[in-house]
C-alpha cells in the first residue's frame, strides 16, 4: 500500500494555518478575506508535506515543506471565520522534473530582487546570453521597457 501523506480525515476542521509555512501566512489571510468581491482566490503556498523524497511518511513535526499553487473560492465567511473551498496542484521542484526540457526551455533561480543565482546551460540557444553573463543580474533588466505594464501585471494578483 501506497502512502499518500496526510489523511484527510486529520485535517478536515483543521486551520491552513498549521500547515502552512509562516512568513506565507500573510497569503493565507489574503486568500479567506471577505474584502473585495467574491472571485477565484489564487496562491502560491508552502504547505507542510510528511511525504520523504523516498516515499517514507514523517510526523508532521518533521514535515518539509512542498509549493503548492491554489485555486479556489471563499463559500462562507462569518466573522472570525472564513471556508476557502479550494485546490492544490503540487508545482514540481525543476530538479524533480522527469521528462525533457526542449530547446527553448531552461530551469533559472532568482533571489528575492528577481537577480539570477542560477541558470542551466539551454539559456544560450534560447536567449544567446551564457549563464555567467546572467548569474547576478535582474531579471528586471532584460525586458523591454515597452513590456513594463505586462511585466506588472504578471506579479498582480489583487486590486
Amino acid at each position: 500500500m501506497v502512502r499518500q501523506g496526510l489523511i484527510v480525515v486529520d485535517v478536515m476542521g483543521q486551520s491552513l494555518y498549521e500547515y502552512t509555512h509562516p512568513c506565507d501566512h500573510e497569503e493565507v489571510r489574503d486568500l479567506v478575506s471577505a474584502k473585495g468581491p467574491q472571485e477565484p482566490r489564487h496562491a502560491f503556498l508552502r504547505l507542510k508535506c510528511t511525504l520523504t523524497a523516498k516515499g517514507r511518511s514523517v510526523n508532521l513535526k518533521s514535515a518539509s515543506y512542498k509549493v503548492v499553487q491554489v485555486s479556489g473560492e471563499v463559500v462562507h465567511h462569518e466573522e472570525d471565520q472564513a471556508w476557502l473551498v479550494a485546490l492544490g496542484t503540487p508545482v514540481p521542484h525543476p530538479s524533480n522534473i522527469e521528462f525533457p526540457l526542449d530547446k527553448q526551455t531552461f530551469v533559472s533561480k532568482h533571489s528575492l530582487d528577481m537577480k539570477f543565482t542560477y541558470v542551466d546551460d539551454n539559456v544560450g540557444e534560447f536567449c544567446g546570453y551564457g549563464p555567467k553573463e546572467l548569474v547576478g543580474r535582474s531579471l528586471y533588466e532584460m525586458h523591454h521597457a515597452l513590456d513594463s505594464e505586462l511585466v506588472k501585471e504578471a506579479y498582480k494578483t489583487r486590486e
